[in-house]
């Protein structure tokens, strides 16, 4: 019995480790808690003017040593945008703490041509203090946003003066980025359907999915074989009392 529980640990260990090691994994948060009203526009359709709420902000200090942050999230006060953080993520040199703030950019740059801007855009901000010293991503970051009932193409990051692509994928109302530097965070639509009728950020996702099943299988395997090798030894410990 111990050993069945020590093989059925190490195989759960694998899906673990697997939900870990993946980025860009969208089950990975499927235990937070995302708001459920209606979404919150900085300018919202004018059928919603009345009834719509301005999207919340957010700040907060991330842990740090040895000059490096340490494990942390940080969300706006309505949670339509949620940050996290790996350990060893960032750094600023003579930074004693990394304070970060995230604000609705209710008038982001002006997007790519072609482009629109798809709900609301936010500005993502990290500096280290004293002295707001600009921060250095060694690992990248994640990044929930809330989206729309709306079509996007793309999530992009604006930052020294020009758009940049990012690593996305999404899931029901949420997009799931990847981002490895500060600046503001938009969905944009370039107006073009995908013939998949998924966003191009969705290939990545069905990739980890694909990587987490065959992970997920192999768990599933270590604990059928393990039952097999013990019933087998104790058919054989049988056979040995009664001979």
């Amino acid at each position: 019995m111990k050993r069945d529980l020590a093989w059925l640990g190490a195989a759960l260990a694998i899906v673990a480790v697997s939900r870990l090691l993946i980025p860009g994994a969208p089950a990975l948060y499927e235990g937070i808690q995302l708001p459920t009203e209606p979404f919150h526009y900085c300018n919202p359709p004018a059928n919603l003017a009345t009834s719509n709420k301005q999207p919340g902000s957010g700040a907060g200090e991330l842990p740090l040593s040895s000059g490096l942050s340490q494990l942390g999230s940080i969300n706006t006060s309505d949670n339509q945008l949620l940050t996290f953080f790996p350990k060893g993520a960032l750094q600023a040199d003579g930074a004693a703490k990394y304070k970060l703030t995230l604000k609705p950019e209710c008038q982001p740059p002006a997007p790519p041509a072609g482009n629109k801007v798809v709900g609301d855009a936010y500005n993502i901000d990290i500096l280290g203090e004293p002295g707001d010293t600009p921060v250095r991503f060694l690992q990248p970051a994640q990044v929930l946003m809330r989206t729309p009932p709306v079509a996007y193409t793309s999530v992009q990051l604006y930052y020294d003066a020009g758009w940049h692509g990012t690593q996305w994928g999404q899931q029901q109302d949420i997009a799931n980025i990847t981002i490895n530097h500060v600046g503001v965070v938009a969905l944009l639509d370039d107006g073009r359907k995908n013939p998949a009728g998924k966003p191009p950020g969705q290939q990545a996702t069905g990739i980890v999915t694909i990587v987490e099943v065959i992970l997920v299988s192999a768990a599933l395997g270590i604990v059928v074989a393990a039952i097999i090798v013990q019933k087998r030894r104790g058919r054989e410990a049988g056979k040995t009392r009664r001979a």
